[in-house]
Formats: structure tokens, sequence, C-alpha cells
């Protein structure tokens, strides 16, 4: 029996439980990280605890609705058990009827059916490493490893002494001011989440600074069970010159390599980003972006209206 349980009302430790032992387990599903990540989450729970889905969810205009949260990219059905299409129908079916709209990313191992979903389908890149590490970097692209040996020739000095603040701050100065996607509150967030991370020792940081021990580029990453996520970087135009990036996941691939991990890059549907990742010879894997839509028609045409407004 599939049951809606308020946030208040759920056992974290059953939760928890639940998503340690999935048969995909990422750190963002875990109840700490929901109640930094999300304003407000609920959920759907099969039995005890057998299988679970958060239901992140805010409220506008007197209209409940469920979203997928900034820094989480998967979460859908998690459970001990195989996840089939009639299942994950059967979750997004108990979905009360109080939340007139829903935007779920499901993760990779719920099933979805043509006759029962309307669904868009997502990608991530994964890297498994459980082969020695000249193995996996023989794998590498041809340009990439012309980056690795620019890296190392331009004597980036590598440091593992680079708190959230710094990092969040590099980035908001360069990738940050192009994109212009998150608030204060986002960066607040994600600042909370890396410390909480390493506070709980799932977490670390590591990065390059220059000659002048300024912080050109860093990397945080988040590992629980065999996945290691690569959950955000920042880097400066000096990063791009030297191979930063590369080069501090080049230094975490070799130190897990011939260990029964998973490196997840978390994207990307960007092409640019997806052939970078590609090019340390991970494979894409995909997902399912799930929408569903109870809006009544008033409530469509004013979010319309609005839209226009926005444009013009």
């Amino acid at each position: 029996m599939i049951r809606y349980i308020e946030h208040s009302a759920l056992d974290k430790r059953k939760w928890d439980c639940c998503i340690e032992n999935a048969a995909m387990s990422p750190a963002y599903a875990l109840s700490w990280y929901l109640d930094i990540a999300c304003e407000q989450w609920d959920a759907l729970v099969e039995d005890d605890y057998s299988a679970v889905m958060p239901l992140p969810w805010r409220k506008k205009g007197g209209i409940k609705y469920i979203y997928p949260p900034y820094f989480i990219q998967q979460l859908g059905i998690f459970s001990t058990a195989t996840v089939g299409s009639a299942k994950t129908a059967a979750f997004l079916n108990a979905i009360p009827e109080s939340f007139k709209y829903a935007e779920i990313n499901l993760n990779s191992t719920n099933a979805v059916s043509e006759l029962t979903l309307s669904y868009t389908r997502r990608t991530n890149t994964e890297l498994q490493l459980n082969t020695p590490f000249e193995k996996i970097k023989s794998g590498y692209s041809d340009n990439l490893k012309r980056n690795l040996r620019k890296a190392v020739t331009s004597g980036n000095d590598l440091t593992d002494a680079v708190i959230p603040e710094a990092l969040v701050t590099l980035f908001k100065h360069n990738k940050g001011a192009e994109l212009n996607k998150f608030s204060e509150q986002d960066y607040a967030v994600l600042t909370h989440l890396m410390k909480e991370s390493i506070k709980r020792g799932a977490g670390f940081i590591t990065g390059v600074c220059d000659d002048k021990n300024t912080l050109i580029a860093g990397a945080f990453f988040i590992q629980t069970g065999q996945r290691i996520i690569f959950l955000f970087s920042g880097a400066g135009a000096e990063a791009k010159e030297n191979a930063a990036i590369p080069q501090l996941l080049n230094n975490q691939i070799a130190a897990y390599a011939d260990r029964q991990m998973l490196l997840d890059f978390e994207g990307s549907d960007n092409k640019n980003l997806a052939r970078f990742y590609k090019s340390f010879g991970s494979e894409e894997t995909y997902y399912h972006r799930v929408i569903i839509d109870r809006l009544p028609k008033i409530a469509k045409y004013v979010i319309k209206w609005r839209r226009m407004l926005k444009k013009n």
C-alpha cells in the first residue's frame, strides 16, 4: 500500500535505511539533504518503507505544486526491489489531488511506460571506477590527455584547504554571473549543503591555486555508498588555460580507481558539457522528467499571460 505522509510524520531512520539499500542511493535522496535543499517536502511511502518517493513542494497563488529543487538531479522512487513501469505509475497516481502541478525528475532505475506516462528523457554521464587507473586513463580522449599534460606543466598548486564560501564566490563571479540563474538564497542553500556534507564525512572540496595562492578552480564531490557525485564546481579564466577542472576530476578518478565505485558527472543535456564528461570515457545513462498537469484552465491562462508579460 502506498501512503502519502507529511514531513512531520516521516520516520527518517527508516527513510534513510531504504535509501541506503536502494538500487540507486544518491546523497540527495537522504532525509538530511532533502531537509536543506527543499523548501518543504512530504513523501509517498510503500508499506513499511520498502519504497519511498520524496515530494518537494511549494505553494504559490494558493496552488500547491511539486518542483525539482536545485542541487538535486534525480529523485523519483527509491526501492530495495526493481521499480518497473507499473510501480512507477502506481506512485505517480498516488500523488494527492491537492498538488495541481508536478515536475518530477525520476531516477535512472525507474522504468516508464509510453502507454501510461508523458515524459521527456534526460541524459546523465557516469564512469565506472572498478578497473585500474591506467586502464581507465587509456579511455581518455586525446584532447583530454593533452589538457592534463598542460595542467602538469602549468604548475597548478593543488589544495584541499578550500572552504565552501570560497568556492561559491568563485562560481558567482564567473559562470554564475554569466548564467544569472541562482538567487542569494540558492547560494546559501548550496553553502549549507556543502558544510553539512563535509561535517558528515560525505563531502569534500578540492581546488587549484595560482602562484599567489589565489583559488582559480574548485570542485565539490559528495559520496554515499558506491556513488561519488561531482555536484558543483567553480573556475576562473586562468583555470581554463591551465586545465584545472580536468586535473581535479582526473585526481579523483585516480584516487578511487580499481574500487567498486562510480563517478557521477551529473549531466548533461548540454552538448558541450556532455562532450567534456564523455572525454573521460564515461557512458551516458538516462532518467525521465514527468509532468503532471491538473491546473484549472483559468490558472493556465494566468500563467501564460504572466510569461508573455515577462518577455515584453
